[in-house]
């Protein structure tokens, strides 16, 4: 899946409105609100459809006391119409039981896809409305999903964790191809200037880093009837009416029908984008499968591929790879990395060249103060700071410290702690000299400049002020 933004579509005038309810965070109370949306714009006089499409839990069912005995996946397999597994919900709301079923919708088996298409034709026919109720996260599955529908009502919450993943889902969707529109709604809110606030830090983010546009559509207020809602399996629409989370659902359903009498929306065609995908999944098995038929034939013809031959055409394809835009930079430095660690024993003295191609290429304008410093360190450490350290055979200056041996009664040798004597003196110099300091330097500055700048006396280095004495 490279591409989620399938956009412009034939001009299929569909009149059923597609909106796909999810979030990137689960328990936010995205079922809860595509159900009690689904009532609402019942209530309007709309006809509403609500498939669920959580793979994994499978909730609407739960909300509202149900018990289906099919579902979407044997409408999948065949065995089932559409028709015969919807389940009748409260102010004639119809369920798609989804279930498991629709794990192989984005990954179907070829020749079992038409009957499914069929019938998702059938819901852009019969119903005003079509909700799915996604999975939460950033499966292929709810990718999918999201792009199918006309627009996306993601849910966010007051939690931080809830923001964050809602922007990994839009950041995923992005990178995807996705440039629609995005509906948000605040749920558990204590008050709607909370809602507010939490949704201006959402969208600035969003707008900042990611480029998409999103709007502020509602926000559903914390209210203890949604909990008792919850454990009587009823909407709290029909269970506790005139409550703040009740009108907080009725204003929600209003400003959805406005937005989209107001509003340009995409002319998505659900049944289309999955016939789509379908297709485009049936064409990469078939390649699949004549790529290795096309392998043996070349080795049938005695083209073998040689360990030059594959080295010079993974060459070609990482380079392409790397000079991709949607390869993001962490992963070419995570790379590099394992490609340096695996190939230390091959490279050897080499690695000496490739350490002076990184520096050449490198421009110092882009290097913060922190790489400054570490790359001064490593430079040091090399020998390669000035002519010094190359006319002392690139003697090291901030390595490890060398073990130092010395002899005691028996002859026997025992090793010195770590600490280099020869480079800071005994640690009580080193600790007066910390003591002089001004505090105004780093500490790792000081050790650098005082390690630098000793100079050899009485067979050991001493501290530049030893030496005035």
């Amino acid at each position: 899946m490279n591409n989620l933004s399938v956009s412009p579509l034939p001009a299929v005038q569909s009149p059923t409105r597609i909106i796909a309810v999810t979030s990137g965070k689960g328990g936010v109370g995205k079922t809860s609100i595509s159900v009690n949306l689904a009532v609402a714009l019942a209530r309007q006089g709309a006809r509403v459809c609500v498939l669920d499409a959580d793979t994994g839990l499978a909730n609407i069912n739960i909300l509202l006391g149900l018990l289906p005995r099919y579902t979407l996946e044997h409408v999948f397999s065949g065995e089932k119409l559409l028709a015969e597994i919807l389940l009748k919900g409260p102010d004639g709301v119809d369920i798609i039981p989804g279930a498991s079923g629709l794990v192989s919708m984005a990954n179907p088996e070829l020749g079992k896809q038409q009957a499914l298409i069929d019938s998702l034709g059938q819901l852009e026919q019969q119903y005003d409305y079509l909700l799915i109720d996604t999975a939460a996260g950033i499966s292929a599955s709810v990718l999918h999903f999201v792009a199918s529908a006309q627009t996306a009502l993601v849910v966010i919450t007051p939690e931080p964790t809830s923001l964050t993943d809602a922007f990994s889902l839009l950041k995923v969707l992005q990178q995807k191809g996705y440039r629609r529109t995005v509906q948000v709604v605040v749920n558990m809110a204590s008050d709607s200037r909370q809602a507010w606030r939490i949704y201006e830090r959402f969208n600035a983010a969003v707008s900042k880093y990611l480029g998409l546009t999103t709007q502020w559509l509602a926000c559903i207020p914390r209210d203890d009837a949604m909990r008792r809602a919850v454990m009587a399996q009823k909407p709290v629409l029909l269970s506790a009416p005139g409550q703040p989370a009740t009108m907080g659902f009725v204003t929600l359903a209003e400003l959805l029908a406005q937005h989209f009498q107001e509003n340009t929306v995409p002319n998505a065609v659900f049944s289309r984008y999955w016939q789509r995908l379908f297709e485009r999944t049936a064409q990469r098995a078939a390649q699949a499968q004549a790529k290795p038929k096309a392998l043996a034939a070349e080795s049938v013809e005695g083209e073998e591929d040689h360990p030059e031959q594959r080295w010079e055409r993974l060459q070609r394809e990482l380079l392409a790879l790397m000079t991709s835009q949607s390869l993001p930079q962490e992963s070419i430095l995570q790379l590099l990395r394992g490609m340096l660690q695996a190939s230390a024993n091959q490279l050897k003295s080499v690695r000496a060249d490739l350490v002076l191609e990184l520096l050449q290429q490198m421009e110092p304008s882009g290097l913060n103060e922190q790489q400054r410093q570490r790359l001064m360190l490593e430079c040091r450490r090399l020998g390669l700071d000035k002519a010094r350290a190359l006319a002392n055979e690139t003697r090291p200056v901030m390595d490890a410290a060398p073990k130092q041996v010395e002899r005691v009664s028996g002859e026997t040798e025992v090793r010195k702690h770590g600490f280099d004597e020869s480079r800071f003196g005994s640690q009580e110099e080193l600790l007066r000299r910390l003591r002089e300091a001004s505090g105004s330097e780093p500490l790792l500055a000081l050790l650098t400049s005082w390690a630098h700048s000793s100079a050899p006396v009485s067979g050991r280095f001493r501290l530049p002020q030893e030496e005035a004495k």
